[in-house]
């Protein structure tokens, strides 16, 4: 099971009971203590759970409506494909730019990602 799929299930599991300890999350997930313990430390960075004592709980107010990573990712593909071309083309103008630059003066130029 991979961190992501992990992570949106003890979401679930908070969201459905208001809380979870730790020792039922390795008993529902099959994983280690220590898996289980970064999976909440890297939602409660995110604001998704409350890191306590023991497990985590929900966070007053989140909606328990909120889309899943394979949802979001399928979201604004049009409006994402839009800024991926653009980034595409300032890319090759800048590494145009730098081979062309070197050629102008047949002196040879280190290429840096500056």
């Amino acid at each position: 099971m991979l961190a992501q799929q992990r992570q949106e299930a003890i979401l679930r599991e908070v969201d459905r009971i208001g809380g979870a300890r730790v020792s039922e999350l390795v008993d529902l997930l099959g994983v280690s203590d220590m898996t289980v313990r970064r999976d909440i430390e890297a939602l409660a960075v995110n604001g998704l759970v409350l890191k306590v004592h023991g497990g985590a709980a929900a966070v007053a107010g989140r909606s328990t409506e909120e889309p899943g990573f394979h949802m979001k990712s399928g979201m604004k593909s049009g409006q994402k494909s839009a800024i991926a071309r653009v980034a595409a083309r300032l890319v090759g103008q800048l590494i145009e730019a730098q081979l062309f630059d070197g050629l102008a003066d047949d002196k040879p130029r280190k290429v840096t990602s500056s």
